[in-house]
């Protein structure tokens, strides 16, 4: 772990090298860098690279659940168990995801179709309703719209409320 560590030490010093250049063939230096005109800006650069390298290496999610068929969408299968509750509920995963399966909240465990925090999933995806056998599957999305269904379809809409002002119209 030790190397990685270099490896990134040294990959932001570059950068931070590669920003001072592009100041200065733009023309915005002006003979003296302090800190913040030249690290500060490499650092925000740094990490965009990062987060973009770590979401390219996310896995991919294993093979939709077995109740739905590779030619439905999760929308289509939301739409297939929801029944009349189909238009609030898409208006709820829009609000939390805007229909992105691999979602993720970085101040959080929240992540999927349903941001859902791991201990909810756990809580009731697994232990209430058994959907799902282990944290594993969380990100599932028919797994998730399957268990979101449920708990909306039994009163557990409180759980999405933060996102309401974006939902409930």
């Amino acid at each position: 772990m030790g190397k990685l560590w270099w490896l990134i030490l040294f990959l932001f010093i570059l950068w931070a090298f590669a920003i001072k250049f592009v100041y200065k063939a733009n023309g915005e230096e002006s003979g003296y860098i302090s800190f913040s005109e030249y690290f500060i800006p490499a650092r925000t650069h740094f990490i965009a690279l990062y987060n973009d390298l770590g979401t390219r290496l996310t896995p991919r999610l294993r093979e939709p659940y077995i109740e739905a068929t590779k030619e439905q969408t999760p929308r289509d299968y939301l739409r297939e168990i929801a029944g009349e509750d189909f238009e609030l509920k898409d208006r709820i995963i829009n609000a939390e995801s805007g229909w992105k399966i691999y979602a993720r909240n970085s101040l959080s465990t929240a992540s999927g179709l349903a941001q859902y925090l791991d201990s909810t999933f756990l809580k009731y995806c697994v232990g209430i309703y058994k959907f799902a056998e282990s944290l594993k599957d969380k990100n599932d999305p028919y797994i998730q719209l399957k268990c979101f269904n449920k708990m909306v379809d039994d009163g557990g809409i409180s759980h999405w409320w933060p996102s309401q002002i974006y939902w409930d119209i």
